[in-house]
């Protein structure tokens, strides 16, 4: 962009509350943020060299800027939640989620209310939500199992007191109560989906004895198949409502974020408490946006991800996002009740996101890692400590050697993720330096090296090290 046009736009540009819009020549909208200050963050895009690639790339196809003042920062971030979503701009975070899991939504707007699964939360639309499950075939026998118990109508067919539909097979099975037949008013029918309400919220125990009973009938008849039916739902029963690793002696909802970062992503691991038990966790992939913050990142993230996913009372994490404030006043407004944040400092919950830390940094090694292998911590804090673009899982270091000046060697040691690999290590006699010039052998050693690993098609190194200082490092580079 041209100084004296963007002077213009920085000069018309508020410093009130809002989210910009950059385009490029084309009119695409290539990135939306929002700030506090529009004025301050969109010029500080402009009045400093920016180390990262992504951000320069961006920072050069940038032609145009428009704004979109808000009232406040809440405004502001709902705004730009929305458009994001709608015009999905390529340098704004790319959320990779592990895959969306499903809830069960009783459908108590309904004259007769029943269980159904679903994939998204639509937040104070009069219904009830529990999960998310990890387990879409548990949920599905959880389902069959409450509605069988509770003899709920499981009809897709709009059923409305006092009209008659044709019959399902259920209705001729006795397995459900005839709400189509006009047998049960409503206020009948809501006892019994109250029931299985009580148990999906945790307060009642589910009774499994008379499974376990059909279950030893059924083999003590060779009814097998039948049996292995009934064994499954039992087990997938016990698996939701029993097993679980973590529980809280109150039915408290909970999130806990874990995360793991590198200089290019951000790994996080929600683990979700639901009832006072943890159901599962959620993975979510982020390609770093240009410039960002964690705080930033996790500020983005949470907004984006509760846009379908059920709000929890409480969200904890190690770092605070970025306007904490304003984000839960949002998801307030969603949620239509209070949501705090905290970082937690002892206790069950410090040991709680731990888990979820540990989780999310074992996600990262995997995915860091290329072969079979696990990714090693160390290479990963090294990535964070140099700030490079690239996990540094293949290293390679060159240091010479000579006498007085004379019979100059270098040496070349390889470690891969961590380790060292000594079948790899080479000893290079230098054939053009003069004996006693260091940078000229180190060019040399690393122009013999490199024209090697090109020509046999080998793995080049993520970060190549040479003993010396910034006159070795440019000769190397040359």
């Amino acid at each position: 962009m041209q100084k004296d046009k963007l002077d213009k736009i920085l000069a018309l540009m508020p410093s009130n509350p809002g989210i910009y819009l950059m385009k490029n020549i084309a009119g695409e909208i290539i990135y939306i943020g929002k700030s506090r200050s529009l004025k301050k963050r969109v010029k500080s895009y402009f009045n400093r060299h920016h180390d990262n690639l992504k951000t320069s790339v961006l920072v050069s196809a940038i032609e145009e800027i428009e704004f979109i003042v808000t009232g406040t920062e809440v405004e502001a971030l709902i705004l730009e939640n929305n458009l994001i979503k709608k015009h999905r701009p390529r340098y704004n975070i790319l959320l990779k989620d592990s895959k969306t899991h499903p809830y069960i939504k009783v459908t108590m707007k309904d004259g007769y209310p029943r269980l159904e699964k679903v994939r998204k939360v639509v937040f104070r639309d009069g219904n009830l939500y529990f999960g998310p499950f990890p387990n879409e075939y548990d949920l599905s026998r959880i389902i069959d199992m409450l509605s069988r118990n509770f003899r709920l109508c499981t009809s897709k067919k709009a059923i409305h007191p006092g009209k008659k539909v044709r019959p399902c097979l259920k209705f001729h099975l006795g397995i459900c109560q005839g709400i189509c037949q006009g047998a049960v008013s409503p206020e009948e029918y809501s006892v019994s989906i109250n029931k299985a309400v009580e148990v999906l919220a945790g307060r009642v125990e589910p009774d499994f004895s008379g499974l376990e009973k059909q279950l030893k009938s059924l083999a003590e008849q060779f009814r097998y198949e039948e049996a292995a039916e009934v064994r499954d739902t039992l087990t997938a029963l016990k698996r939701f409502f029993e097993s679980q690793k973590v529980e809280f002696l109150k039915p408290v909802n909970l999130d806990f974020w874990g995360m793991s970062e590198t200089n290019d992503r951000v790994i996080f691991s929600v683990f979700f408490i639901r009832g006072g038990k943890m159901l599962g966790n959620r993975i979510i992939d982020i390609e770093r946006e240009p410039d960002s913050t964690n705080s930033e990142v996790l500020a983005s993230v949470i907004s984006r991800f509760y846009d379908n996913n059920l709000i929890p009372a409480s969200l904890y994490c190690s770092i605070e996002p970025e306007g904490c404030d304003s984000v839960m006043q949002m998801l307030a407004e969603r949620a239509g009740r209070k949501v705090s944040f905290h970082i937690p400092r002892k206790g069950q919950y410090l040991n709680l996101l731990a888990m979820a830390d540990n989780n999310a940094l074992e996600i990262m090694r995997n995915i860091k890692s290329e072969g079979n292998e696990r990714l090693d911590e160390s290479v990963i804090d090294l990535q964070n400590l140099l700030e490079l673009s690239v996990t540094p899982v293949r290293i390679e270091c060159v240091d010479i050697s000579h006498i007085q000046g004379t019979d100059p060697v270098a040496s070349l040691v390889v470690f891969n993720n961590g380790r060292p690999r000594k079948g790899e290590y080479r000893l290079y006699h230098i054939k053009s330096a003069r004996g006693g010039d260091d940078p000229a052998s180190i060019a040399e050693v690393t122009q013999r090296r490199f024209s090697r690993l090109l020509r046999e098609h080998a793995p080049l190194p993520d970060l190549y090290i040479v003993d010396g200082g910034i006159t070795q490092v440019r000769a190397a580079c040359r």
